[in-house]
């Protein structure tokens, strides 16, 4: 099995599958001298009719009879330039696959907790209002039916997700991450335990932010982070840019790697508490993603140390995922000092018929949004032609 395996159209696959086995040798005759029977071209077998989709609520119901799932890493849209879903669509589809909780973790601030809470609880009141109509529809008498109603709006208020609140920590940063889709520094998820925890959580967001003295660069010591906790944090290793999966994917060698690995989960574990830190696990369906759960599985093994599976989530529904790459491709970059606004609400149009970009001059300022900047290699989209000048220009960079 290869990665490179030439695409095969569903019409030959389907035909490979339900061709009959081909018919056996007569008993007692040669296979030298039996002719084969003639046969006819392979018929594709007819499908089944498909079955129809649950209604929402026996989805819901179907998906309390599994293994209940938190998702405990989620990013909306106050992520900037990672996240793609408001809060309440997040929530929203979570209720409706069934999740036990769900937590919202976007980038070093609560932003998006009032627009959470808010959700959950319309939710809420919106569940237990259609359980109580229909216990009261199906009730005989008053009382019964109040008694009835009753229950069947606490049941249904019980079953909706948990909200959880946390926040993705960034760390090491070296310039504000404004407008950057991947700044540089390493992530540090950590989820408040009850209120006590939030308002340790938001208090110590707050002394970074303000440390940082400019907007978008808060500055974290990792030990004030521990005092500040207090055991009122659960600490996950989190995604590609967490300290241990960083520290097994930037070295020359196996063995190098688990070393450095170890050494940063040993220094969580010194500084939080071995209760509170969990070995982050996420699959994406890439290649690699296997062998790397399965490593990390192995240092949590190595330390005593519970794994959480996370879906690392970044939008409510796969329609969304490509506004998440194209506000990731119209990132710039981090030394860019253009004033050009980063993402245009309409593509922009191509070049193809004008001459050559000119990458040392920004584009002039006009009514329409300017271009993304695309890589140096590849200038293929341009802002319009200066004044006086026939040839387009390219800004070298955007930002917010």
């Amino acid at each position: 099995m290869r990665w490179t395996n030439p695409p095969l159209p569903w019409r030959e696959f389907e035909r490979k599958l339900s061709a009959p086995p081909a018919p056996s040798a007569i008993p007692g005759s040669s296979p030298s001298t039996t002719p084969s029977p003639p046969r006819a071209a392979a018929e594709p077998a007819p499908r089944p009719p498909a079955p129809r989709p649950p209604a929402p609520r026996d989805r819901i119901a179907e998906a309390r009879k599994a293994v209940p799932y938190a998702e405990l890493h989620v990013h909306s849209h106050f992520s900037f330039l990672d996240g793609a879903s408001s809060p309440d669509a997040l929530y929203t589809k979570a209720a409706e696959l069934g999740l036990a909780g769900i937590a919202l973790t976007d980038h070093d601030g609560f932003y998006g907790a009032a627009a959470f809470a808010a959700a959950a609880d319309a939710a809420a009141e919106t569940a237990a209002a259609e359980a109580a109509d229909r216990a009261a529809a199906s009730a005989g008498e008053a009382e019964a039916a109040a008694a009835n109603a009753a229950d069947a709006s606490r049941t249904a208020a019980a079953a909706l997700p948990l909200t959880v609140y946390g926040a993705e920590l960034s760390l090491g940063l070296d310039a504000p991450q404004l407008g950057v889709a991947d700044p540089a520094g390493t992530h540090l998820l950590a989820l408040a335990r009850g209120p006590a925890g939030y308002h340790r959580l938001s208090g110590a967001i707050t002394e970074a932010q303000l440390a940082g003295g400019e907007k978008g660069r808060p500055v974290y010591d990792l030990e004030a982070l521990a005092g500040a906790a207090d055991g009122s944090w659960a600490i996950l290793t989190g995604c590609r840019k967490g300290a241990v999966r960083r520290a097994l994917a930037r070295a020359s060698t196996r063995e190098a790697g688990e070393t450095a690995a170890l050494a940063e989960l040993d220094r969580l574990i010194a500084l939080f508490g071995r209760e509170n830190v969990h070995v982050e696990l996420t699959h994406h369906g890439h290649p690699g993603d296997d062998p790397m759960n399965d490593r990390l599985l192995a240092l949590a093994a190595a330390r005593g140390l519970p794994a959480v599976a996370t879906g690392n989530v970044h939008y409510a529904t796969a329609a969304q995922a490509p506004s998440r790459s194209r506000w990731r491709r119209c990132a710039p970059d981090a030394a860019s000092t253009s004033s050009t606004p980063t993402c245009p609400r309409a593509a922009p149009p191509t070049c193809a018929a004008a001459p050559p970009c000119s990458a040392g001059s920004p584009a002039p300022p006009t009514r329409s949004p300017a271009p993304c900047r695309l890589p140096r290699s590849s200038p293929s989209r341009c802002g319009p032609p200066a004044p006086g000048s026939r040839s387009s220009t390219c800004p070298r960079g955007t930002r917010r």
